[in-house]
This record gives C-alpha cells, structure tokens and sequence, in this order.
C-alpha cells in the first residue's frame, strides 16, 4: 500500500474585482446558508463603502476560495476614524488551510499602506470559532458594547 502525500495549496491573495462578486455570493451562501450582503448589486456602495481597495480574494489553482470586504471609516460616521472588516467568507472545502489568515493579513498590509492605525470588527456573541480566529491574529475585544431594542416589544 502507497503512502499519500499531502501537499500545501498555494494561497494567492489579490485584490477584490466586481467581476468576482458572484463567486463571493456563491462562497458566502455556502458559508452560511443565505446571503449576508444585501450590496451585491451595487458593490461600490454601502458596507463596501465605496472603495474597493480594502477587499480581497484569496484564490487557490486561480478559483476564488475566499474574501474579506473592508472599508475605511472616517469619524463623521463612526466614533473615529480606522477600518472596518464587515465580512469575511472562506469556501467550507478550504477551509483550515490558511486562507482566512491570508486574506485578514492582506487586509491589515492595505491599512498600514493607507495610514489605518485601528481595525474594527464585529463579531456575533455567539461564534466562538471567529472569535478564536480573531483572537489569534492579535485582534482584542474592545470596549464598545452593542444594545439592541426590539421596537416591536418595546415602549420608549
């Protein structure tokens, strides 16, 4: 019986094209079932807040495996100024091979090149494995807590 070797992908991080937004759409409903975005139709508007220069995809053999959407934020907007990661999405076959490391350094590289001292992120309570992801490349929680009102069920 043969012994199998297993070989190391090469990981390819490059910037985000509209033109690969389909098969972000398709990695993303993968991932979770539906689709988070609701700016697939329009890319260069909203969470992508306009510039496309913080968003990635990684690709493996030239097939996009995974992305990451950013933007930069300014303090009219937010409470200062930095970046934010709004989404992040790796191909569930991909997965555990580096690709979200290599897209979330890609990403932190193009803030450094801009100036961005500090990136945002948030991450749902409840996802223990972002969180460790997170958490392994030097991200901290901060100290900025999100309140939630149901209007529906709440009087003011």
């Amino acid at each position: 019986m043969g012994s199998r070797v297993k070989t190391q992908a090469t990981i390819t991080v490059r910037p985000l094209e509209v033109d690969d937004l389909p098969k972000v759409q398709d990695i993303d409903h993968k991932s979770t079932g539906r689709f988070r975005a609701p700016t697939y139709d329009d890319p260069l508007s909203a969470c992508l807040g306009g510039d496309l220069g913080l968003s990635y995809v990684a690709e493996i053999n030239g097939e996009v495996v995974g992305f990451i959407f950013g933007w930069l934020m300014d303090s009219f907007w937010l409470y200062h100024e930095g970046a934010r990661i709004e989404m992040v999405g790796v191909d569930p076959v991909h997965r555990q091979r580096g690709v979200g490391r290599h897209l979330l350094e890609a990403f932190l590289r193009g803030c450094r090149e801009k100036g961005v001292r500090e990136v945002h992120v948030l991450v749902h309570n409840h996802d223990p494995e972002f969180k460790a992801f997170l958490g392994k490349s030097s991200f901290q929680p901060a100290e900025l807590v999100d309140y939630v009102c149901q209007t529906s069920t709440q009087a003011v």
